[in-house]
């Protein structure tokens, strides 16, 4: 992948301040112990603001070799001059995401939700960068606890499947960031659990860097785009391994909508639902042979007729597997659910999340006081949600019928 690969940044700040000054104002941690993440062309370093002792993010770009490869305009350049471009385009669209989203007063209720959300919430916050004339290039932003993948896998070792509540948090977090990308007329191409990551009380997307105008056309040589076969689209996955290599496509919304769909499948399976169909074809293939690997898999992905889903997601609630199966996941990219209309879903309604507290002895003792004089039929409804059972959602003929590809949770 072009951008960071974001890991866990909750790390101890101790011994920071022997690290390097950058940019007058911000620590920079030197060492293994201080990277939080490596990506083909970048690395994530922890720092720390020296004004108020907070933690930061440093992004810096790494040295270019003697290399060249082919830009978004289709020229050959070298790695340098790439890295400059990829420099200058994160900057350009962290600051046009930190921008208030323009009003409509017409606009929809999933829209309306998206357009009142303050873009602090939804993306990462950019503090400082170096001037174009400096020759390392640093980008200064907030510090996250962890990515969603960590959590997922933390939640995969201990057998522990997420609570309801919790998944719709996420999943409306989700929904909600990638709608405002869309708003700002923008496409991520790479959304998936690694790409999403908790700031404070907020869980934010992440490596926007990368993301495309909506309309632009793009060649499948580009080598500065970015994209995750597990949660690629159908579309997106044939034009990746096109043997015409002047083929383009056409940016859309509903590209990110099929990985928003992956997305939000994995907090189910609390890992990507087609791991275990390209881990068997790696294991057919062989490891030596990857890359042959990952092009069967695309090939397959490219070619599906069923909703590679398990069980699991049907099970855990009706309204979330319908919206994914049917909405988000739909086999024609036009069919697909937006955000905006995502957000008017069921199970999508706005709510209060408060995670479980522990009860004081007396107010244990009030419960089963309380439980004991209630009759057995009366339901009380869950703390802290309002929810608005009278939503609905509209939904296009089903794809196709449906396939237990793993049902791995």
């Amino acid at each position: 992948m072009a951008g960071i690969k974001t890991a866990e940044a909750s790390k101890s700040l101790r011994g920071i301040s022997e690290g390097k000054i950058i940019l007058n104002n911000y620590v920079l941690a030197l060492g293994a112990d201080g990277i939080l993440g490596e990506g083909a062309w970048s690395i994530c370093r922890q720092g720390m603001d020296a004004r108020t002792r907070k933690p930061v993010a440093i992004k810096l770009y790494k040295k270019a070799m003697n290399m060249e490869r082919q830009s978004k305009d289709g020229e050959i350049k070298p790695e340098e001059e790439i890295n400059e471009i990829k420099f200058q385009r994160q900057v350009k669209v962290l600051r046009h995401l930190q921008k208030p989203f323009n009003p409509d007063h017409f606009a929809g209720a999933g829209k309306a939700r998206i357009l009142k959300s303050n873009p602090a919430s939804m993306f990462v916050q950019l503090f400082d960068f170096s001037p174009s004339e400096c020759l390392e290039k640093y980008i200064v932003t907030e510090a996250g606890q962890c990515t969603l993948k960590s959590m997922l896998q933390k939640h995969l070792a201990a057998k522990q499947a997420l609570k309801k509540d919790q998944v719709r948090c996420i999943a409306q977090a989700v929904v909600l960031a990638a709608g405002g990308l869309h708003e700002k007329g923008l496409v991520h191409l790479d959304i998936k659990p690694e790409n999403v990551m908790l700031f404070g009380d907020c869980w934010k997307l992440i490596d926007v860097d990368g993301s495309t105008r909506i309309g632009e056309s793009v060649s499948c040589t580009d080598t500065t785009l970015s994209f995750s076969p597990c949660y690629c689209a159908p579309e997106w996955a044939t034009f990746s391994v096109s043997k015409d290599r002047r083929a383009t496509m056409r940016i859309s919304t509903s590209l990110d909508s099929w990985s928003v769909g992956m997305t939000l499948a994995a907090l189910i399976v609390l890992d990507s639902p087609l791991k275990p169909i390209f881990n068997k074809m790696l294991a057919d293939t062989g490891l030596p042979h990857r890359r042959s690997a990952m092009t069967k898999f695309l090939n397959h992905i490219g070619h599906l007729e069923n909703v590679p889903l398990p069980r699991s997601v049907d099970r855990f609630n009706a309204d979330f597997a319908r919206m994914i199966r049917l909405g988000l996941l739909a086999f024609v990219p036009s069919r697909r659910l937006t955000m905006a209309e995502a957000l008017e879903d069921r199970f999508m309604q706005p709510f209060v999340y408060k995670p479980p507290m522990r009860k004081t002895f007396a107010q244990q003792k009030i419960t089963i006081e309380t439980s004991a004089v209630l009759n057995s039929k009366t339901t009380l409804p869950e703390f802290g949600m309002s929810c608005n059972s009278q939503a609905t959602t509209k939904y296009t003929s089903p794809p196709g019928s449906v396939v237990d590809a793993s049902d791995s949770s």
